[in-house]
């Protein structure tokens, strides 16, 4: 997949950005148990994705840096 470790991560983001979009689109959807609908779990994912992202740019940082690749 690449040389950078922690590509994955950065695949897992792209994926789940298109996952999350969907979520948006589908965002009429009813609730389940009038809790939880489609828009809910849309914000649940765009916090976790952030969070994943930064962490990609932490570590990818820290191995360019490391390797002093370019």
């Amino acid at each position: 997949m690449g040389s950078i470790p922690s590509v994955r991560k950065l695949w897992v983001v792209i994926v789940g950005s298109v996952l999350a979009m969907l979520l948006e689109l589908y965002s009429n959807l009813c609730p389940s148990e009038g809790l939880i609908d489609a828009h809910a779990l849309w914000h649940v994912a765009s916090i976790t994705l952030s969070y994943l992202s930064w962490r990609f740019f932490k570590e990818d940082a820290k191995f360019r840096i490391t390797n002093k690749t370019e």
